[in-house]
């Protein structure tokens, strides 16, 4: 038994979680780069120890998911999925906690949902290989920051599992490049896709050039590393409203 509310997978059973129910977030992802990766990777939804340990390594092995770039897999720990689970509670909206609060009150026979696996998380891990894929394995503010805020431009739907990392990606296109909202879609979204990104927007323009020069020794990964300070609350929530109005606009209004 499963279903998907307000970008929530609900199911009953491990095995439920399959590569075709998340097929078409894949097909989505690429229309939305323009792009073609080629097929979508297997998923891996376990609490088996054995198969946890064959794809995690040291410095993913206590993550809730992660993708595994050698084995091509979406690998997500089953317990800390549990529809009753306090790790993921955080990450639910109030529209699925009533949704589900609603279903276990009315006695429903859908009401023995056991897991629940957020569409957000399975975008993120997505990003990461089409970064992997676009020879875009950069460094980790980058990879995490893009793969946050592009999923957030796709659901509306905020972690912040990476917010300095997303503060610092939006501050440094919107703020520092002063891109504007459409131009700043296109950047974030030329970062996962394109691993030379950085020398439009970084190199070939001489304010930049010279700021980089000037503060950051010349290096685009220095700035990144110190704009993680600014994952302040007042910089958080003008990212936060201003991503709102983005994903407004590719969905809703206009």
């Amino acid at each position: 038994m499963k279903e998907i509310f307000d970008n929530y997978l609900l199911f009953s059973k491990k095995t439920n979680l399959t590569q075709a129910w998340i097929k078409p977030y894949w097909e989505k992802i690429q229309m939305m780069l323009n792009v073609n990766i080629g097929e979508c990777p297997q998923i891996v939804f376990t609490d088996n120890e054995d198969k946890w340990k064959f794809h995690a390594d040291g410095d993913n092995s206590k993550m809730r998911a992660f993708y595994d770039e050698s084995n091509s897999a979406f690998v997500f720990r089953a317990k800390e999925h549990l529809i009753n689970s306090k790790r993921i509670e955080k990450y639910l909206s109030v529209q699925v906690v009533d949704y589900v609060s609603n279903l276990v009150s009315e006695k429903s026979s859908l009401c023995n949902y056991k897991y629940i696996v957020p569409v957000m998380d399975i975008y993120h891990e997505m990003f990461h290989h089409v970064q992997y894929m676009s020879g875009n394995w950069q460094f980790d503010v980058l990879l995490e920051s893009s793969a946050d805020i592009f999923t957030y431009f796709l659901t509306g739907h905020y972690t912040d599992d990476y917010e300095k990392e997303m503060t610092a990606l939006w501050y440094i296109g919107r703020k520092m490049l002063l891109l504007k909202p459409h131009e700043f879609y296109i950047f974030v979204r030329n970062s996962l896709v394109d691993s030379e990104f950085y020398i439009e927007y970084f190199y070939q323009n001489p304010r930049i050039v010279k700021q980089l020069a000037n503060e950051y020794g010349g290096n685009v990964e220095n700035l990144f590393k110190k704009m993680l300070l600014l994952g302040n609350k007042k910089h958080t929530q003008a990212m936060k409203r201003d991503l709102s109005r983005i994903h407004n606009k590719l969905f809703y209004k206009w």
